[in-house]
């Protein structure tokens, strides 16, 4: 039975590095390609109906990278070539806790990785101090809660331009 990994950005360089480097193949703002027991979805949006169009076709879909930049960070933690691996997405009385954790081994200190955070989507009237701002990762969530997914989810986030190589090595290591 093939299984589905669905990966969601809103970053046209990200999309872009994704369709090459695993040789998707595009129809608009979806690139697909299947292997030999997984079927890769790639979807550049932020929009809930597209995301939720994708999982509605999908007869299992084993996991789910939400992979993007971030608007913007405070500097207690981290730094403009970090990647962060968030475990909590905040919007005002909501909250999204993500339990997935990558099996893999790796170094923090290679990749610049922070494997915690707090992403909140926007920046002013909070109550106290998130680690990261972001818009457009509540409504995704929100929306992979509701159809059981966000158990199954990674949530990527590159801080800064210097980071994108170190975001796709990371990408690399949890596809």
């Amino acid at each position: 039975m093939q299984t589905t990994t669905l990966i969601i950005t809103s970053n046209d360089e990200i999309y872009t590095q994704l369709i090459s480097k695993m040789n998707l193949q595009t129809n608009w703002d979806v690139a697909t390609t299947s292997l030999e027991d997984t079927i890769i979805i790639a979807i550049k949006t932020v929009s809930p109906e597209a995301i939720e169009a994708i999982i509605w076709n999908q007869v299992v879909i084993e996991k789910v990278i939400c992979i993007d930049t971030v608007s913007e960070f405070y500097e207690v933690e981290f730094k403009l070539w970090d990647v962060a691996i968030p475990n909590s997405v905040i919007s005002w009385e909501n909250a999204h806790f993500l339990e997935y954790a990558p099996s893999w081994d790796y170094d923090l200190e290679k990749f610049n990785l922070v494997l915690n955070g707090t992403i909140w989507p926007k920046s002013e009237d909070e109550d106290f101090q998130v680690d990261l701002v972001d818009e457009n990762i509540f409504p995704i969530t929100a929306n992979l809660q509701k159809n059981d997914l966000l158990a199954k989810t990674i949530v990527l986030r590159w801080i800064g331009e210097e980071s994108i190589e170190n975001t796709l090595a990371i990408f690399e290591m949890v596809v």
